[in-house]
């Protein structure tokens, strides 16, 4: 007995009395998407169900397990990594006086799942690039490339820019895009990049 969606918030549901009639046609008996028993299940008090006698189960919906159904989630699954973001020198993370990795916060409930950074500022080691670059794998990636955007000050000027989380980039999943038009115009070694922390989201297919 299972959903296709299961999610932590349901968990600390308190157990549900359902009653199921021993009488009930097999061909009505199809799986309810929101209490994950037959369809035919009833609540009713009555200890006899068409004319014959009801038999009762204790259930939390979509879970099975009793072990899980103790488990206490305040929150839907978070992880937080942090990692390198290149070719940046001098890389800084937010209301940090030292060089150091970025923290990002990556959060799936059901099947949305988003991506969030701290803002980091750093300087440009290499001319022409078209793009910072996140050195870390993730999980949980979407079927093809999703753009949005983020806000960008580059040589102290602010700009609007594309960020694209790529499934199919085998350097990077997440390129920080230098140019409103995704282009290397005008990047050279010694800029200086600071980078507003944002969030993206996206759906998986599973």
């Amino acid at each position: 007995m299972s959903c296709s969606d299961e999610s932590p918030d349901i968990i600390n549901q308190p157990i549900i009395r359902y009653q199921i009639s021993a009488s009930c046609p097999s061909s009505s008996c199809e799986t309810s998407s929101t209490t994950c028993l037959p369809a035919c299940s009833t609540s009713t008090t009555s200890t006899t169900c068409a004319q014959k006698p009801c038999s009762y189960v204790e259930s939390s919906p979509c879970y099975d397990d009793p072990v899980r159904r103790k488990k206490k989630f305040n929150n839907p699954d978070v992880c937080t990594f942090k990692t390198i973001i290149t070719p940046l020198s001098m890389l800084t993370p937010f209301n940090s006086k030292f060089p150091g990795p970025i923290e990002f916060k990556m959060r799936r409930k059901n099947r949305v799942v988003s991506l969030q950074w701290e803002p980091f500022s750093g300087v440009i080691t290499q001319s022409g690039i078209v793009a910072l670059m996140m050195v870390q794998t993730i999980a949980n990636l979407p079927q093809y490339p999703i753009w949005s955007v983020y806000n960008l000050e580059y040589n102290g000027v602010n700009r609007v820019c594309p960020l694209v989380v790529d499934p199919t980039n085998v350097k990077s999943p997440v390129l920080f895009y230098l140019n409103s038009n995704a282009t290397s115009e005008n990047v050279n070694v010694n800029d200086t990049v600071n980078v507003r922390g944002n969030c993206v989201s996206w759906i998986v297919s599973c």
